[in-house]
């Protein structure tokens, strides 16, 4: 498709790697919707998004409601701090609970985090 469209020289599709690494070589990030967003947006890099996200808030990341690929690439600016930060914030206290379930430890987290969270929620 890149080339139908004669950025072939420009465009990289990338399915598996490092992705902190090629983050921090490059000067901003376009995909659909995925975790590599926030991980670009933490590292202060600028991103678009194609699909919808719920990072793609202004001076967050740029989408294609509110803007266009030309203008990110020629005259996007990197994300506010000051805006990730509060999102973020927000993020984890409203949405995330800590943990994962790859591991015992990680389990044992997720299901404390998940009670505690419910307990709140009663009061």
């Amino acid at each position: 498709m890149a080339e139908a469209y004669g950025v072939r020289d420009r465009v990289f599709y990338i399915e598996d790697g490092n992705h902190n690494m090629l983050i921090s070589k490059c000067r901003g990030v376009v995909l659909i919707n995925s975790t590599v967003g926030i991980s670009a947006i933490l590292k202060h890099k600028k991103v678009f998004c194609l699909g919808t996200s719920i990072y793609a808030l202004p001076n967050i990341a740029y989408s294609m409601q509110t803007s266009n690929i030309d203008d990110f690439w020629e005259k996007g600016v990197d994300p506010d701090p000051e805006y990730v930060e509060y999102f973020f914030r927000v993020l984890r206290e409203k949405s995330l609970i800590e943990g994962n379930y790859y591991g015992k430890d990680g389990a044992f987290c997720a299901c404390h985090e998940s009670i505690k969270r419910f307990a709140e929620s009663k009061k």
